[in-house]
């Protein structure tokens, strides 16, 4: 350059020595002119701004991983919650469909006698193909009452959260429920008001007893009444492992009801042939109910578990953009000088911006990716530890990487637009 110059300046230490115009005729620019470069290819460019983001990620780990960790909470938590939800809407589906093959309900008028609902009973097991039936009156929460006694109570103890029934000592027999010590259920056909009690188990347990401890009393309805035998496995009816079972005597006759058990597949026809069984001059005035009334409510149940999972996963989801977007905010802050150096030598606000929603999109994208691995393993963990069968759709695997992209995207739209936005003379200085 210098032997093609029409002017040379000589300066030392800030004095000029030397200042001469000199024209050259024969200067050839062309000369000079340096050979054209191969034009890249397509992909260079999006490969190099990838080689950049990521780049910069590796070269703060412990923020990219922290980034990730709360993508990964997000897409985790919707991956684990639809999960879990379907596993548990084909755990109450399945409970529904087994109910539905062997049992219904008959609604007793509260004025019956003691004597009419006896020679129901009769009636109702005369039916071809039904195996047994029980009366039973199920005890409003408010009613019950439950509560220890007040030397015992403790204020940090659970609290029990099953139901009171009255039944005869046939109800548990009907469900093939076994009760510690055997024979104890025959205490609830006690023919006077006799204060006692068949406790599930688990309904123990709630109240702060060992499952298997007898002879203590507990506060229902307002009286004492002492538990003398435990219900370990409810058989067929599960809910009985959570129940209190009283005499049919000390149950408010508000709700009298029969179960009925019958053969399976035949609750259905059973419930045809019971109104002319027992009232055959007016059938339409006997009420009953079939728990396969109930399966209808399985898609009820799915939607409602599923939105609830749904908010809450959105919830995360927006948490995990906003503290992702929070920090991208800080390290575009942190990175103004390098950010202004990148502008300084060529890079463009666009280039800039590329970048930087490229460092979101990767860090949604590992988070996604490894959300969905922990809610795989997660809902195959509660699965297991519930004893259900899990459930998971498939196409939630791909929503839960998605959903991390397009967080990842969404929370780098601000730091990006900051970013590309820094004036280079300003940051430098």
């Amino acid at each position: 350059m210098a032997k093609i110059a029409d002017r040379t300046v000589m300066l030392v230490d800030g004095i000029m020595h030397l200042d001469r115009i000199q024209r050259r005729a024969d200067t050839k620019f062309s000369a000079f002119v340096p050979a054209a470069k191969a034009p890249k290819s397509h992909w260079a460019r999006p490969l190099e701004k990838f080689a950049e983001a990521l780049s910069a990620l590796t070269s703060r780990p412990l923020r990219s991983l922290m980034l990730v960790c709360a993508f990964l909470l997000g897409a985790g938590g919707l991956v684990s919650a639809t999960g879990i939800a379907a596993s548990a809407s084909v755990q109450v589906s399945s409970r529904l469909a087994e109910g539905a093959l062997n049992r219904l309900t008959l609604f007793v008028p509260p004025e019956a006698t003691v004597s009419e609902r006896s020679k129901l009973l009769h009636r109702i097991d005369a039916i071809p193909h039904v195996i047994g039936a029980a009366e039973k009156i199920p005890v409003a929460r408010t009613l019950a009452d439950v509560s220890l006694p007040v030397e015992l109570d403790d204020v940090d103890s659970p609290s029990f959260k099953g139901q009171v029934l009255g039944v005869s000592s046939d109800y548990p027999l009907l469900y093939q429920a076994e009760a510690v010590p055997v024979g104890s259920v025959t205490a609830l056909d006690s023919p006077i008001d006799s204060p006692v009690a068949v406790i599930g188990s688990e309904a123990a347990s709630q109240l702060g007893y060992s499952p298997y401890r007898l002879g203590y009393q507990i506060w229902i309805q307002g009286r004492l009444h002492t538990v003398v035998g435990v219900i370990r496995d409810g058989g067929e009816d599960d809910t009985l492992a959570s129940s209190i079972l009283i005499p049919l005597s000390s149950a408010p006759s508000s709700d009298n009801q029969i179960s009925i058990r019958t053969e399976m597949g035949y609750p259905s026809a059973v419930a045809d042939a019971l109104p002319l069984a027992i009232n055959p001059a007016s059938p339409g005035d006997v009420e009953v109910s079939t728990v396969a009334d109930l399966r209808n409510l399985s898609v009820g149940v799915a939607n409602d578990l599923g939105t609830l999972v749904g908010l809450t996963s959105a919830v995360l989801l927006l948490m995990a953009m906003l503290s992702s977007a929070t920090a991208m905010f800080l390290s575009v802050q942190s990175r103004a000088q390098e950010i202004a150096l990148k502008r300084a030598i060529g890079s463009s606000k666009a280039g800039i911006y590329t970048s930087f929603m490229i460092e979101g999109a990767l860090i949604g994208l590992a988070g996604g990716i490894a959300g969905v691995a922990a809610g795989l393993a997660s809902v195959v963990a509660v699965a297991q530890g519930q004893s259900w069968t899990a459930s998971l759709p498939p196409a939630s695997i791909a929503v839960g990487i998605l959903a991390g992209l397009g967080g990842g995207i969404l929370a780098a739209v601000v730091p990006a637009f900051a970013a590309a936005r820094i004036e280079p003379a300003q940051a430098i200085r």
